[in-house]
């Protein structure tokens, strides 16, 4: 046996991954080997792609790209945590709010090793300006010191001729001094000084306010009375003697006071506000004038209007809108949906708003239903919109005659969310349709019928309400009621215009739908020109049955703002009836009540 020693020359690894290799000693002439497996490691390597970001003044994050065979950590100085954090290769930089620019190192130390590299990131500084702007300065000539915070050089200008730049009296860049001409007019002015910065594009702007010569100055441009009035005061900065001048046409505020002050001062004009009983709010321009001289101001008194009683539930009735569709008249009738959604708005609960019927004056002339639909349109969202069909909603071939119900865009422009429709006479159709509304809680459906309806439409009626004996209806039809009260029996359009098929007359619904079912608890129908007319029927129950009519297309009152509002009280077995004119706010005839009727029974 002999011992012997191999000398091998191994060669430097100059790449980044280890290697291996296997030497094998073989017996000459024989059949015995032995291997040596020979290991080597790779060159270590820890480089970052980009060593040097310049950001701006915001907040950044940065993703190193680092190539590294070995495992390293992110190191930050101590004086540069505080706005530099990082983890691996993510680092996030704050928003630089310093006066100065800033800069520091970041490294990539290999763990139990040597090597090391890093990163310069340098951040802006924002440029800022912080300006004491003055308060308003009185009108005299005078000097204004401004004190500025910045950390720019800038350039000083005023945009106006009465404000200049006093830079002998000034130390820049902390205080800066302006001459001020004084105010010789009864307006007050104002003025915009620009600091804009010498090697950049930063700038800010401030303003120097000066008063006028005489000052008359309300402290509001509308005051807000409740609807009960009482003493209000209007506040008011002065120096000169003025008057407050109400217009003659209104006889609901008067002043009580009006002090007067020869330096700046603030005062308080006392006003007496008489209560407002209409149901409208109510306004008045009030003028604040200097005794001698031109300068003016005007302020608006709005008072509230004589509120719902908020424990209360209202129905709104439209009697026959016809005209209120044209062109020319369709504001009246805006105006008196924005009236209900005012209501709904402050509190008041509308259960709905019906509509006795006749939609256009001229079913032919579809401009007409556009206005309609679109008027309805924004009242849709908060209260439910019912309509009966009246004889003007269908198409007159021959200006007469209706030989077709179903020519009619009422169906068209006339629509209700599905949930509140339980029953249809006809799929998708208006005309025949039963509605939910509750009163307090208890149902009320409204009943919805034709003008002059089929009589297989009054059996279709008359089949569903009494096959629901715990619900009470409301029964809304066109042309029932005469001028005056009594069913109309004279001079029936159901009569004169429906051809091919059969009508029901008023005398014919009351015997055949209303006076044999209690559950209809009352009647209300348009047609005729009268603004109101109520009666009183009894069933077959021996129960008095309401019966009320409703228009407002007669001459005395289709250019005005008449809509009749049932209320429902809530302690109360009784319906009180009042028309308000939601433009005036006044009451029809001057009454709280016209007349009511029970609805609990």
């Amino acid at each position: 046996m002999t011992e012997g020693t191999l000398h091998l020359v191994v060669s430097a690894n100059t790449k980044y991954t280890g290697r291996e290799a296997v030497l094998t000693v073989r017996q000459k002439g024989g059949g015995y080997s032995s291997k040596v497996v020979i290991r080597q490691h790779q060159k270590d390597r820890l480089v970052v792609s980009t060593k040097k970001y310049s950001l701006t003044h915001e907040a950044h994050s940065l993703v190193l790209k680092v190539t590294s065979n070995v495992e390293w950590e992110l190191v930050v100085p101590n004086d540069a945590k505080d706005w530099i954090s990082g983890d691996s290769t993510s680092v996030s930089i704050a928003a630089n709010k310093a006066l100065t620019d800033r800069q520091a190192w970041v490294y990539l130390v290999q763990t139990d090793g040597a090597l090391k590299d890093s990163v310069s990131i340098t951040q802006a500084r924002d440029v800022y300006f912080d300006v004491q702007e003055p308060t308003m300065i009185s009108a005299s000539k005078q000097y204004v010191e401004v004190a500025v915070e910045a950390n720019v050089g800038y350039y000083v200008k005023p945009s106006v001729t009465w404000i200049s730049y006093d830079s002998a009296r000034s130390q820049y860049p902390a205080k800066l001094v302006f001459y001020v001409s004084a105010n010789t007019s009864d307006l007050a002015r104002i003025g915009t000084v620009v600091l804009r910065e010498k090697n950049g594009n930063g700038r800010c702007e401030f303003t120097i306010c000066q008063s006028p010569t005489s000052y008359l100055n309300p402290s509001v441009d509308t005051l807000f009375v409740g609807d009960k009035g009482g003493e209000a005061v209007l506040g008011v900065s002065t120096n000169i003697p003025y008057e407050v001048v109400v217009p003659e046409e209104c006889h609901w505020l008067s002043i009580t006071s009006t002090p007067q002050s020869e330096v700046l001062s603030d005062v308080s004009i006392g006003l007496k506000v008489d209560q407002n009983y209409s149901y409208v709010d109510r306004s008045v321009t009030l003028e604040l004038r200097k005794l001698e001289g031109t300068l003016s101001k005007r302020v608006v008194v709005r008072q509230a209007q004589l509120p719902l009683d908020p424990a209360s539930e209202y129905i709104a009735v439209f009697g026959d809108i016809q005209y209120y569709t044209n062109a020319g008249s369709i504001n009246l009738f805006k105006h008196s949906l924005q009236w209900i959604t005012k209501q709904v708005d402050d509190g008041s609960k509308f259960n709905c708003v019906l509509h006795t019927g006749d939609v256009t004056d001229n079913c032919n002339l579809s401009l007409q239903w556009k206005y309609f639909g679109e008027a309805i349109d924004g009242l849709y969202q908060k209260v439910p919109f019912i309509s009966a069909i009246g004889d003007h909603d269908y198409k007159w071939p021959d200006s007469v005659h209706i030989p077709d119900r179903e020519d009619t865009y009422f169906s068209w422009f006339l629509s209700l969310p599905t949930t509140r429709v339980v029953a249809y006479f006809e799929p998708d159709r208006m005309e025949n349709v039963v509605v939910a509304n509750f009163i307090h809680g208890k149902p009320y459906y409204i009943l919805c019928l034709e003008f002059g309806p089929r009589k297989e439409v009054v059996e279709w009626a008359s089949g569903f309400v009494s096959s629901h004996p715990d619900i009470k209806f409301i029964l809304l039809n066109h042309e029932y009621m005469e001028n005056g009260g009594g069913l109309r029996v004279k001079n029936l359009k159901c009569t004169i215009r429906i051809q091919k098929s059969s009508y029901t007359t008023p005398t014919q619904l009351w015997e055949r739908l209303v006076k044999p079912n209690d559950n209809i608890a009352w009647v209300i129908c348009g047609h005729v020109g009268s603004l109101y007319s109520y009666m009183v029927e009894k069933n077959d129950q021996g129960r008095e049955v309401p019966q009320i009519q409703h228009n407002i297309q007669a001459t005395a009152y289709m250019n005005d703002n008449w809509l009749m509002l049932w209320e429902f009280p809530k302690d109360s077995d009784k319906a009180s009836v009042k028309i308000v004119n939601t433009a005036s706010g006044e009451l029809y005839d001057g009454k709280e009540e016209l007349f009511s009727f029970k609805y609990r029974y």
